[in-house]
């Protein structure tokens, strides 16, 4: 979406999304960002640099692209640990996740090599943060990638290890791409076009549910009942990214590629 058509969708729609105060960031000493609203004072929203796989994966071939599907969003124990600190710093404030106006889904800076031409789509769209939300991942079945091996490689294989527990020796990542998405702030006093993006992991490393039965394995129940026991968590060794907000006014940042947690301030409404 053109940046004109988001100020004139935002403009529109201004009063009935939640307007992020980006002057009042709290610090509560975890990776997702904590800021009041300017509506509510006793509302603080939750923005996530990571949202991450919360059910079992399915692979479908279609022609030849491999369809990978999966639900995604935010843990129950990101929210409650999210509710806990902000407690800590403002006691009585409710968290809240809001709904971004728009979300597309950005494949560069991934894990998945660009040979499988990887595309990320959602059955609503990605505007629901909190989740749970079907989503499925479009590769092509095989892919001759330059840098790992002389011959094709299995998508099915790179899907294996990239949503499979995690070790040491692998080589590809969990970070399957980002999440861009424009909102409603308060920057400066002002009211300002804000874009950031949240980068979405798959790996099995975020559900710490495994006892005797292998996680491949586990049935949707038993993946529903571990949601529910607050077992699900995200991956402790991603460490924390420092906030960044960028003012386009000042150093052009809306047209450009922003890292995950970054912020870009856009036009003023």
């Amino acid at each position: 979406m053109k940046p004109l058509l988001i100020a004139c969708a935002l403009l529109f729609s201004s009063t009935s999304y939640a307007q992020v105060n980006l002057d009042e960031p709290l610090s509560v000493d975890i990776g997702d960002r904590f800021f009041r609203s300017s509506a509510d004072p006793k509302v603080v929203y939750t923005i996530p640099i990571g949202l991450y796989r919360t059910s079992r994966y399915f692979t479908k071939k279609q022609g030849d692209r491999l369809k990978t599907e999966f639900m995604l969003g935010l843990f129950p124990d990101q929210i409650k640990v999210g509710q806990k600190k902000v407690n800590q710093v403002e006691e009585g404030s409710k968290l809240k996740v809001f709904r971004p106006v728009e979300a597309q889904y950005i494949g560069e800076s991934m894990d998945i090599p660009h040979e499988f031409d990887p595309k990320l789509f959602g059955a609503n769209g990605f505007e629901n943060l909190m989740g749970p939300t079907h989503v499925y991942l479009d590769t092509k079945k095989s892919a001759r990638v330059e840098w790992y091996h002389i011959f094709p490689l299995s998508a099915k294989s790179l899907i294996k290890e990239v949503f499979g527990r995690r070790f040491g020796q692998q080589i590809f990542g969990d970070h399957i791409g980002s999440i861009e998405y424009s909102f409603v702030s308060i920057a400066a006093g002002e009211k300002r076009i804000t874009k950031t993006r949240v980068g979405v992991y798959t790996s099995e490393s975020h559900l710490d549910i495994y006892g005797e039965l292998p996680p491949s394995r586990l049935n949707d129940m038993q993946i529903s009942s571990a949601i529910s026991d607050h077992k699900l968590l995200p991956e402790p060794s991603r460490d924390p990214i420092p906030l960044k907000i960028t003012d386009h006014h000042k150093t052009p940042c809306w047209e450009e590629s922003i890292e995950i947690g970054e912020f870009c301030l856009g036009k003023t409404l």
